[in-house]
């Protein structure tokens, strides 16, 4: 195998995300025992990547899109998504729960929040009937009180 190394992001910069606690107990698990599990199959070097095909290559996209389709039909969703659209899960469910757009920006590493904002702030409904009744509150007082 070749000395291939993993690239940087689109904008050549390197990003920092977040991640839950469980998922980092499951990377530092799969890099324990990662050198072990190069041995015993004879991958040289040892493959930097989280997925490896069985001869420690990386997992390549026709590899992700088989194996998405798969998991989609077994889950009865589906055939149109793509596994771009967990990105975009994982920004709407953020922004609906209530996460800072700036937060969420800097983990799809958008260069812009309006980046962000113009494609995932799309999606989100947002109602307040509160704001609508403290509006009316200050114009009834303002009209009735006033």
């Amino acid at each position: 195998m070749l000395d291939p190394e993993p690239g940087l992001t689109k904008t050549s910069r390197e990003r920092t995300i977040d991640l839950a606690a469980d998922l980092v107990a499951a990377l530092i698990e799969v890099k324990a025992k990662r050198a072990a599990l190069a041995m015993a199959r004879g991958w040289r070097p040892v493959p930097p990547w989280v997925f490896v095909t069985s001869n420690g290559t990386p997992y390549g996209q026709r590899n992700v899109t088989r194996d998405f389709k798969r998991v989609l039909a077994k889950g009865g969703l589906p055939d149109h998504f793509t596994p771009h659209s967990l990105r975009h899960s994982f920004a709407t469910l953020h922004l609906l729960n209530g996460e800072k757009p700036q937060w969420v920006q800097q983990q799809l590493g958008h260069s812009s929040i309006k980046i962000t904002i113009d494609v995932y702030g799309s999606w989100i409904r947002e109602r307040n009937p509160a704001a609508a009744d403290r509006l009316a509150a200050i114009v009834n007082g303002t009209v009735n009180g006033g």
